[in-house]
């Protein structure tokens, strides 16, 4: 079998979407040698891949690139039609507008172009909406994120659930047993010596606003000791993704983008990590601040119970009341009530691993193809 990834979204940066691309391919690569495959990418090969790209049965594809639109829907498209293969697949985004073959595997990560139109600009919303659409038409298999995600498409788009797949998100290797780091990381990123973690894009739908508030509300309270630390590069709306600029003291401190070698030990050094996000079709930093042994307070929205289980502590949605409850629980919680949570943590984003979920995807790839 000849299979195809494109892997050009991988140049631009590497979020939670990007990552599941990167991940669930190398993993299907390596466990499968027996089949061929065609990568594409942009203006350079990933470094991730520089390892397979030497094998006879890998087909390198780089692409050069600068309008991003008018690389996806013409630069793009012109190679998928020069690379023939089997199975063209999918992983970050859906396939350009224009093309059409036999076997189409597409990947919707979550319909926020339908329910939250308002995290991006319309233009954007509406080409969202219009490539989704039309990949989603001429899709052989649909791949998603979460049982959640999974009924959103269905209800939306009317897709037979025997087109549909869930493959999950993983921990990436960098938190599989985590080294100490080379350098002084507090030091590199001006972290505090008490810290609050929150790891997300900043804009509107992550609703660090309301956590803003929170942390300021408890503070002036004496109800917490400690610092709020914000990771993460920033998106679009930003004043309004912080919400009011007076609550941004010496004691909120954003740091920009974190190098995933740093990641886990800003995991592990936080006193807990609060996810307040109001939409996600997965939720990768739940899960990773889990396998770090950190306690998770995080919003019981959309798909982050079905991701988290029963290993973190809820609160409402977009609530400010509950969130700040949920924030002095665990700030009052005994050091055995901790260590339950943190076990039950580490259980939970142990079920989350690359290799299966390539596996599983395969395995339907296989079958459908045969049939």
């Amino acid at each position: 079998m000849k299979i195809l990834f494109d892997l050009t979204p991988l140049f631009d940066h590497l979020t939670g979407i990007e990552r599941f691309a990167m991940n669930i391919s190398y993993s299907m690569i390596k466990a499968h040698p027996e089949n061929e495959y065609i990568l594409l990418f942009k203006n350079e090969i990933h470094e991730r891949f520089k390892e397979v790209c030497g094998q006879d049965n890998v087909t390198t594809v780089i692409l050069p690139a600068k309008n991003k639109l008018i690389f996806r829907q013409v630069t793009l498209l012109k190679a998928l039609k020069k690379n023939k293969a089997d199975c063209y697949v999918f992983l970050s985004f859906v396939s350009p507008f224009f093309f059409r073959r036999r076997f189409l595997v597409n990947t919707l990560h979550d319909v926020s172009s339908w329910d939250c139109p308002g995290s991006r600009k319309w233009y954007l919303v509406l080409y969202s909406r219009l490539c989704i659409k039309k990949s989603l038409s001429v899709s052989d298999l649909v791949v998603t994120v979460s049982e959640f995600s999974r009924s959103r498409i269905e209800s939306i788009f009317k897709t037979p659930e025997s087109r549909l797949c869930i493959c999950y998100n993983g921990i990436s290797d960098v938190f599989q047993n985590a080294a100490e780091p080379s350098c002084d990381v507090k030091q590199k990123y001006d972290l505090p010596e008490k810290y609050i973690l929150c790891l997300s894009t900043v804009e509107p739908r992550k609703n660090m606003s309301l956590l803003i508030k929170a942390f300021d509300s408890l503070k002036k309270k004496n109800l917490i000791n400690s610092d709020l630390v914000i990771v993460g590069r920033k998106g679009w709306k930003l004043e309004q993704a912080v919400g009011d600029a007076s609550l941004l003291t010496d004691n909120v401190h954003f740091t920009g983008f974190v190098e995933d070698s740093d990641l886990p030990f800003i995991y592990r050094n936080a006193n807990y990590f609060v996810f307040p996000s109001l939409y996600e079709g997965f939720g990768i930093p739940v899960i990773e601040a889990m396998s770090q042994g950190t306690v998770v307070v995080s919003s019981d929205a959309t798909s982050l119970p079905e991701v988290a289980g029963d290993a973190a502590v809820y609160f409402e949605s977009n609530s400010l009341q509950a969130l700040e409850a949920s924030m002095v629980c665990v700030e009052n919680m005994s050091v055995a009530e901790k260590e339950s949570y943190i076990r039950k943590g580490i259980a939970q984003s142990e079920r989350f691993n690359w290799d299966n979920e390539a596996g599983k995807l395969y395995g339907t790839l296989r079958d459908r193809m045969k049939g």
